[in-house]
């Protein structure tokens, strides 16, 4: 009785042994795709980053600034003087490029963009002239059509430097724009703009 308990687990643990030599040999021809692993949150990234992109070039700001120039004949004596003085109204537009340098964590999207292209132009509609003349100074002050160019380009480039202080409203209003144009496709996300050189 003793003698067959042993034979019979003898035999046994042989056969698990021939069974698993011969299960781990054998090669795995196929493998059936039984559900296809989609990642929604790779897929969302991928639509939030292309919507984004497409935005390209965008107004974020705008504003106007009033700037005088004063110009007169350089005579020394006030009494044939003759002083024209310009009050410049000036417009100024703020233009951000949004590209695809974007990233997503979590419920934030960083975009990385250059600071704002400001551009500036003569508002001539509002733009507005004061001739005064000394007693004996008569008719008015003629600019040259290249000196009144050269005045403008002066005003619109001092506003363009001075209006370099309203790049973090410039900032502001770009994060309020592109997490309303999100929202309007069901996409609620926090956006933050990094100023990159």
């Amino acid at each position: 009785m003793k003698g067959e308990r042993i034979a019979i687990i003898c035999l046994t643990a042989g056969l698990i042994t021939v069974g698993a030599t011969n299960y781990t040999g054998k090669e795995i021809k196929q493998v059936e795709v039984v559900q296809e692993y989609q990642d929604n949150n790779l897929e969302l990234e991928k639509s939030i980053k292309e919507e984004i992109s497409k935005v390209g070039r965008i107004e974020v700001l705008q504003m106007q600034v009033g700037k005088k120039a004063t110009i007169d004949n350089k005579s020394k004596l006030d009494m044939f003087k003759k002083e024209l003085t310009i009050d410049f109204k000036v417009n100024v537009h703020f233009y951000l490029n949004i590209t695809d340098t974007v990233s997503i964590t979590g419920n934030t999207i960083t975009v990385y963009t250059k600071e704002p292209i400001i551009e500036s132009n003569i508002n001539y509609d509002l733009t507005t002239f004061k001739q005064e003349n000394g007693i004996f100074a008569y008719g008015d002050l003629k600019l040259t059509p290249e000196y009144n160019q050269e005045i403008e380009n002066t005003v619109c480039n001092k506003v363009n430097e001075e209006a370099k202080e309203e790049n973090e409203t410039a900032r502001t209003n770009t994060e309020k724009i592109l997490e309303d144009l999100l929202a309007k496709s069901n996409n609620r996300m926090n956006v933050k703009i990094v100023y990159v050189r």
